[in-house]
């Protein structure tokens, strides 16, 4: 069935955005993406588009049913999804529903509906004050994690090991949040891994798990990522089983979803649901370099209600090569010069590079995605391979400082 003559709306036209206006282009579908942002660089490629923010919704769903689109997205980011749902709903295209969305995007309604359907999760209460805070504390045990209840992005999840710490880490998780409530976590101790899934008419495939490293405490940023992963398949089966219940208890019928798992002595649990196409370069990079499968290709199909091709033809994906996402890690301080640039593209097993330190630039610890200045992707005949293929991409790079 051809996608000739069909509209799609993309919210957001931001770097993370981009790569879906594109391919919807490539695949002859009229574009159209709303950003607030004029300079936006996904608006390159869309056929149209709007000054509109990702979070207007009234003004969204107008622009929808004026331009008539078919089919409606955004990915790698949480922030828009409960305009995606709205729009969706307001025009009977498909999308997901608005309770899915807000169970996706709220953390204190996702672990809820989690622990509601026995799936294992953190355990978690929702502080409205600072004091309630601490009383949490005491009651779960220290040190414990803060969450925003709103976010993405590990901004504003933080470690606390005293009450001091705390009263620091929940101002800063409601300042990121712009809510008085704060979710307050058990810390789970364990190693961290994500899984990919893409789910069509209820049912759920589980495309492969991802192992992950993450900044140490008190910030959680993720530091790398590498696959094959290294757990065995019994422990995979176990993960692949809770990863189905989480998605039946937060209500995922369609659409891909990425879910953040730690593997702890209690076995694996749901840290957080991604209702949508994961970023860091998974959907973008990640997926056709391993498996040779456009993730974000079959996620435009799925939006204007089409079959999938995972779906549609029950693709096999087979991993043809290892991987390793790592993120450059200078030391912090102001850039004096940086050299290696070239060598560091042409190292062995190197599949794409992206260096964002420049002459004169505050290099700053890190305490989200956010913070992150650069990423090499490797591959290799084997996981440790490719991981020092690409740890050895990354030295080539020479940081002097002021």
């Amino acid at each position: 069935m051809t996608l000739k003559g069909k509209t799609l709306l993309v919210i957001g036209a931001g770097v993370l955005q981009a790569p879906a206006i594109r391919q919807a282009a490539r695949m002859g579908l009229r574009v159209l993406a709303t950003d607030m942002d004029p300079a936006a660089p996904g608006f390159a490629a869309a056929s149209g588009h709007a000054l509109i923010s990702t979070l207007d919704i009234p003004s969204t769903i107008a622009y929808a049913q004026q331009q008539r689109i078919n089919g409606v997205l955004t990915l790698a980011t949480d922030i828009p999804l409960n305009t995606v749902a709205a729009v969706a709903e307001a025009l009977g295209i498909p999308g997901p529903s608005p309770s899915v969305a807000q169970q996706a995007t709220n953390k204190h309604k996702m672990k809820a509906v989690l622990a509601a359907h026995g799936v294992p999760c953190p355990r978690f209460t929702l502080a409205p004050t600072a004091a309630k805070a601490r009383a949490a504390a005491q009651a779960m045990g220290w040190p414990v994690v803060t969450k925003p209840v709103f976010g993405s992005g590990s901004r504003g999840v933080i470690l606390a090991h005293n009450e001091q710490g705390l009263n620091t880490a929940f101002a800063a998780a409601r300042k990121v949040a712009n809510s008085k409530s704060v979710l307050i976590e058990e810390f789970a101790q364990g190693r961290h891994v994500c899984v990919e899934t893409f789910s069509w008419q209820g049912r759920h495939r589980v495309l492969c798990a991802i192992d992950r490293t993450v900044s140490g405490p008190p910030h959680f940023v993720e530091l790398e990522h590498r696959f094959p992963s290294a757990f065995s398949k019994k422990t995979q089966r176990s993960m692949q089983d809770i990863v189905h219940a989480g998605l039946d208890a937060i209500g995922v019928v369609s659409g891909p979803a990425h879910i953040d798992m730690i593997v702890t002595d209690r076995g694996p649990l749901i840290s957080e649901i991604g209702a949508r196409l994961d970023g860091d370069y998974k959907s973008s990079h990640f997926m056709p370099l391993v498996f040779g499968y456009n993730i974000i290709a079959d996620t435009i199909r799925a939006a204007v209600g089409q079959t999938p091709d995972l779906f549609k033809n029950d693709l096999v994906l087979q991993p043809s090569t290892a991987l390793c996402i790592h993120y450059l890690q200078p030391n912090p301080g102001t850039v004096k010069c940086i050299t290696g640039k070239r060598a560091l593209r042409g190292s062995a097993g190197v599949a794409y590079a992206e260096v964002n330190i420049i002459r004169g630039m505050e290099v700053t610890p890190f305490t989200s995605s956010h913070s992150r200045v650069g990423v090499v992707i490797a591959t290799g005949r084997t996981r440790p391979q490719a991981r020092d293929n690409a740890h050895h991409a990354a030295a080539q790079l020479s940081i002097h400082y002021s």
